[in-house]
């Protein structure tokens, strides 16, 4: 297609695409020459405004990902090299971290290739989901390494502090990945409700999502904040357990609103609180667990490392969440009579095209398993 001859966006096109990325209304405003080819002459979006819409934003949101998962995969990269030239670090543990370096990598590639072919909806959610799958579970396959292995034989105190020092580091790699499974599918389900105002769908999930949501910041958070003995990290923890809370309420007043109006006003209040929310949590955990990095002999890159780490994957987990929901209900809904009013249908019938458009793609998929 057009896009995959066309170069890299220049800096101007860039900006475009990161501000599309962060417009509530999900509305494309002006368009990229390659996309004025897509919908114009290729017609990728096959006459339904809804596709269109979606895949504008969902280009924005692929480069935005792309560009916050860049610094944590080369940072975690170079300091695999770093840690290989150490001669006190065993080499499984160099091993295991070149391994998850590599996987996060794949995962990057992947983002990167979905971005390129942003107009073929069905290639690049497919490898965008696969490559993200590898970037995720790798992680999760090393930490079942038990590091209190490498000093077997030192005595127990050694092997309880290497086991606990392994702990940590576990902590640190897997807990802005679980952190941020559930804020992207909230984000995702939130972005389905601005993409269809009178579902319901959206606000349900939401509000299913934010309890769990809490109880997981808890349950991650409470390792940090017995380590440094509560201080800074009681505020840090109720704050970031205050995010949770906001988007909680948002998805019950979700599940009544049908103006795309009213449901943007939401949004963005929504939004403004649990950022505020979230920075004054993440400033207060990083000065309450600056003696802990330093027990553990661990720097600040670590935690910034972490922090991007979380976001990015916030992003990242944002569009595949969307690509699989929008799946689901355009499936189910091709399944049912063409006169049928679910409770996602909209008044303009700008979902109907959109499942007639996509149709003929899940049909494909599912009469070929290897597509």
């Amino acid at each position: 297609m057009q896009n995959q001859r066309s170069p890299t966006p220049h800096v101007a096109n860039a900006v475009l695409l990161l501000k599309r990325s962060l417009r509530l209304d999900m509305q494309p405003g002006e368009l990229l020459p390659d996309e004025r080819v897509a919908f114009d002459i290729e017609r990728v979006h096959k006459d339904s405004g809804l596709l269109m819409r979606m895949l504008a934003w969902r280009r924005g949101a692929l480069l935005l990902a792309f560009g916050l998962s860049v610094v944590p995969a080369l940072l975690g990269f170079i300091g695999t090299l770093i840690d290989a030239a150490d001669k006190d670090i065993p080499g499984t543990i160099t091993g295991l971290s070149f391994l998850a370096s590599i996987a996060n990598m794949v995962a990057l590639a992947g983002l990167w290739w979905a971005f390129r072919h942003w107009d073929d909806w069905r290639r690049s959610r497919k490898l965008l989901l696969t490559t993200w799958m590898v970037g995720f579970i790798v992680p999760f396959l090393i930490a079942l390494f038990p590091f209190k292995t490498l000093a077997a034989g030192q005595g127990v105190g050694t092997e309880a502090l290497v086991g606990m020092i392994g702990a940590l580091a576990a902590v640190v790699d897997l807990g802005p990945k679980a952190l941020s499974l559930l804020p992207g599918l909230i984000r995702a389900a939130m972005m389905s409700k601005v993409l269809l105002p009178r579902s319901t769908v959206g606000g349900w999930l939401v509000q299913l999502a934010a309890p769990f949501y809490l109880m997981l910041v808890f349950v991650i958070l409470i390792v940090p904040y017995q380590l440094a003995g509560g201080n800074l990290m009681a505020p840090a923890l109720f704050a970031l357990m205050a995010g949770p809370v906001v988007v909680w309420r948002a998805g019950r007043r979700l599940t009544q609103l049908t103006s795309e109006e009213e449901i943007i006003a939401l949004l963005r209040n929504t939004r403004v609180l649990s950022a505020v929310f979230g920075v004054l949590g993440g400033l207060f955990a990083l000065m309450g667990l600056i003696d802990v990095l330093e027990a553990f002999n661990m720097g600040w890159n670590d935690a910034v490392v972490a922090i991007l780490t979380l976001v990015a994957n916030i992003f990242v987990l944002s569009v595949v969440s969307l690509d699989v929901l929008m799946k689901a209900i355009a499936g189910h809904q091709g399944e049912e009579p063409a006169d049928t009013e679910g409770p996602w249908s909209d008044d303009e019938g700008s979902f109907e095209a959109f499942v007639r458009a996509i149709t003929p793609a899940l049909t494909e998929v599912d009469a070929d398993p290897e597509a």
